[in-house]
């Protein structure tokens, strides 16, 4: 897949928004990917396109998907409808990979909203 400029600075849009929206600062990412401040800078203003292997590490930095770069919508549209406790449930609850578990995990919450 080939990103146009527009694509760039759409993505790099993105990762300003989720970056700031969890009070990280550009060294700080820059740290957690391993890249310089100044390259987060170039990410976020489309000057630079971001490969898929850095656009990983920032992702998992950030919280969310590879996909919250390029159909944030959708994303942005839930987040605004849902308080920060539903959001933070519904992360943790992505994070249960063991599928007993989570079955066990809604029967709880079922029996605790009676």
């Amino acid at each position: 897949m080939t990103f146009t400029i527009r694509d760039s600075k759409y993505i790099g849009m993105r990762i300003k928004l989720r970056r700031e929206k969890l009070g990280i600062s550009q060294e700080r990412l820059g740290e957690m990917v391993g890249v310089t401040y100044q390259q987060i800078q170039k990410y976020e203003k489309g000057i630079n396109r971001v490969n898929v292997e850095i656009l990983q590490k920032i992702a998992q930095s950030l919280d969310v998907s590879t996909n919250f770069f390029f159909d944030g919508e959708d994303e942005q549209k839930i987040k605004g409808i849902l308080t920060f406790q539903e959001q933070e449930l519904i992360r943790y609850f992505r994070s249960i990979t063991d599928q007993e578990f989570r079955s066990c995990f809604l029967s709880l919450l079922k029996l605790a909203s009676k």
